[in-house]
């Protein structure tokens, strides 16, 4: 079989013994599933699957696909996929140039019916893996294509884009370029905090640090004396939701790429789901919400979600930096290894000891027709720009645990 989109043999593709199979309901999925997946995958073990599927906007399309070899199951993915609107994209939509936003019109106009972006993962996570591969099976790449493909063929929208994360398909996800994917290495990489295992509290992470970002520090955490924080509920979280909304609006409108637009209620539906997993946290100051903070506790990692704040007092109390702050402090009180921060506001996430993890992303539209305006769309998006800080003595390393 020849590639459409790049003349060559897709010989990396599985046996034809291999069958796909392809369900619409979270409660089909056969117990070789949960016996295939880790029960600690971040995204596929079942309560966070099951989190992630009532957690998406509405309009979501969810598909979970399975790969078999006779009645062994090989290999599970989640495919979602969310309506294209080029009002909601984001920053890039605005600040690229003449390229991007042409072929971006004309990926969206090309299409019968609303076109939609499909993700082989979670639309508001995009950060990790969407599928999950038995280790020996020897047709990895080739078998995560076949599934996407799968996938996006199940789905009863237009497609207009497909995106799938390294993290798909691991060491060997540079061969989905063979297969007709363009890649991407300039999209902003998301940022982590490797915690130290001598690091068992605050005091030890501040302490590791050089002198000026020490200081730095404790006069922002000094400034945030003022503040009341408080963990909410799901009731909590019902009663505020208006205001964290008015508290968010302003982060997501600099976002550099928005593929949706998640809101309070996407919180709501998450700590459903969730229940303690999910930390949602407001900050007062007399009395009045003046910032709000999520994160997702997976079994090794803290990640912070949506976060939203009052930009006229940001600068004063120190907000967002606080909020980084005290992620970091949850990190090292439930024992995490990483703390994931991730993909905007890129160089004060480093200044808190945060560092870039490059995970190229791998895009392409189903039409041999269109897939060249896409590549030329996606080189013409414009490299982030920042300054990368090191807070800490000694350089650490990427993977401290």
């Amino acid at each position: 079989m020849i590639c459409p989109f790049t003349g060559r043999s897709l010989a990396a593709l599985p046996s034809p013994q291999t069958r796909i199979e392809v369900v619409d309901d979270l409660s089909e999925l056969p117990d070789a599933w949960a016996e295939l997946v880790p029960h600690d995958h971040p995204l596929l073990s079942r309560p966070l699957l099951d989190a992630a599927v009532n957690g998406a906007p509405e309009g979501t399309q969810a598909r979970f696909v399975m790969a078999w070899q006779g009645d062994e199951l090989r290999a599970a993915s989640l495919i979602e996929a969310v309506p294209l609107r080029l009002d909601t994209l984001g920053e890039i939509t605005a600040s690229s140039g003449w390229p991007v936003r042409a072929a971006l019109q004309v990926l969206s106009a090309a299409h019968c019916g609303d076109p939609h972006v499909m993700v082989c993962g979670d639309v508001l996570r995009t950060d990790v893996a969407g599928c999950f591969i038995s280790p020996d099976e020897p047709t990895d790449t080739g078998l995560l294509h076949q599934m996407i493909e799968a996938g996006r063929r199940a789905l009863p929208v237009s497609v207009a884009l497909v995106i799938c994360s390294a993290r798909c398909a691991g060491p060997s996800s540079d061969a989905l370029a063979e297969l007709g994917y363009h890649r991407i290495d300039k999209a902003e990489p998301p940022m982590r905090v490797e915690l130290m295992p001598s690091w068992q509290d605050w005091g030890d992470y501040v302490q590791a640090m050089r002198k000026k970002y020490r200081q730095r520090a404790r006069s922002a955490r000094k400034k945030s004396r003022v503040l009341v924080r408080e963990e909410l509920d799901l009731a909590g979280i019902e009663r505020n939701a208006e205001r964290f909304d008015a508290l968010l609006a302003p982060i997501l409108a600099k976002a550099s790429v928005t593929l949706v637009r998640p809101d309070a209620h996407t919180l709501i539906r998450l700590k459903k789901a969730l229940g303690t997993r999910l930390v949602v946290r407001q900050y007062l100051l007399d009395g009045e919400v003046v910032a709000f903070s999520s994160s997702i506790h997976t079994a090794d990692s803290i990640e912070g979600f949506l976060v939203g704040f009052d930009q006229t007092k940001n600068r004063a109390l120190k907000l967002y930096q606080n909020i980084l702050y005290d992620f970091i402090e949850e990190g090292l009180k439930v024992g995490a290894s990483t703390v994931c921060l991730g993909r905007t506001a890129l160089e004060i996430k480093s200044a808190v000891g945060a560092v870039p993890t490059e995970i190229p992303l791998y895009v392409r539209h189903p039409s041999a027709l269109l897939h060249p305006v896409l590549g030329w769309a996606a080189g013409s998006i414009p490299s982030p720009s920042w300054t990368p800080r090191n807070p800490f003595q000694e350089q650490l390393p990427v993977a401290a645990r």
